[in-house]
């Protein structure tokens, strides 16, 4: 083999090891694993595809081919906050990363919100419909407030769930009037910007200055929409994500893989978009 071809199969083997971030995931303690996961499967409506805890979703992810995934805490009631960020700082490591949870009726949000910071964590995860509100209540600006100036990523879930409801709060209306009220705030909108939703994702946050994850989208939209909405966008506000347990990371970067984007398009999505917004590895 001469020089050249040896260098172009160093240089093959280099793409392969790109990094892949999940920035999607969701886990809990061992001691209510199980029990969490049999909630999940009542509220949703829907079958999970592991166990939910941390030793299932290193195995996953090291099957999968994922060098980091980013475990949002999500607290359905206000009392949950503090131990579920303990816990969260605790399971942080060089392949796990997290976003802390908050609730909007917690009593001092903006104390917490600092004190995720100094814990290490990379953001903070609201769920309008888990925790009944509307992302553009003054009631949020705290929150808002609190995280733009610790430079705290805002992940939200955005449209319905997975089990549809009739009436939801977060809306790509809703959380517009949020990016222009806060314009230096970093927002991630989960599932494509708002699952089940995506004229509305069409008609006000395509193209604004918002990222998108494409977690929990496989199940329900074509390769060929998914590719004609983060086109739209822009590839360099997406995020590779998978809703974990509820999507496997391997089939959900199969699905991305069959998608005609550009080798520097799916290294985008499947990690570098990530890696600089969180600051990871060498864009710390």
């Amino acid at each position: 083999m001469d020089l050249p071809s040896i260098f172009e199969k160093i240089k093959s083997v280099a793409k392969l090891r790109e990094i892949t971030v999940d920035i999607h995931v969701h886990i809990f303690p061992d001691a209510v694993a199980s029990t969490a996961i049999l909630r999940l499967q009542e509220v949703f409506k829907t079958e999970v595809v592991a166990e939910g805890n941390l030793t299932g979703l290193r195995r996953d992810m090291q099957g999968a081919g994922v060098d980091i995934s980013v475990v949002q805490g999500v607290a359905s009631r206000p009392d949950q906050v503090t131990s579920i960020n303990d816990w969260l700082a605790k399971i942080k490591a060089p392949d796990i990363e997290a976003f802390g949870a908050i609730h909007p009726d917690f009593p001092d949000n903006k104390k917490e919100i600092f004190r995720i910071k100094k814990l290490g964590l990379k953001g903070i995860k609201l769920h309008p419909e888990l925790q009944e509100f509307s992302p553009d209540e003054k009631r949020l600006w705290t929150i808002y407030q609190a995280a733009e100036e610790e430079e705290l990523v805002v992940l939200f879930h955005m449209g319905n769930l997975i089990s549809p409801r009739k009436r939801i709060r977060g809306t790509p209306q809703k959380l517009k009037k949020v990016l222009r009220l806060f314009p230096n705030l970093k927002v991630i909108a989960a599932h494509l910007g708002g699952y089940l939703v995506w004229e509305e994702v069409a008609k006000y946050l395509l193209g604004e200055k918002v990222y998108f994850d494409t977690s929990y989208v496989s199940p329900v939209l074509s390769q060929n929409s998914v590719l004609e909405i983060i086109r739209t966008h822009g590839v360099e506000k997406i995020l590779f994500g998978t809703d974990y347990p509820f999507c496997h990371p391997r089939e959900e970067i199969n699905f991305l893989m069959g998608i005609p984007f550009t080798d520097k398009e799916r290294e985008a999505i499947l990690g570098e978009n990530a890696r600089h917004l969180l600051r990871l590895g060498k864009n710390s």
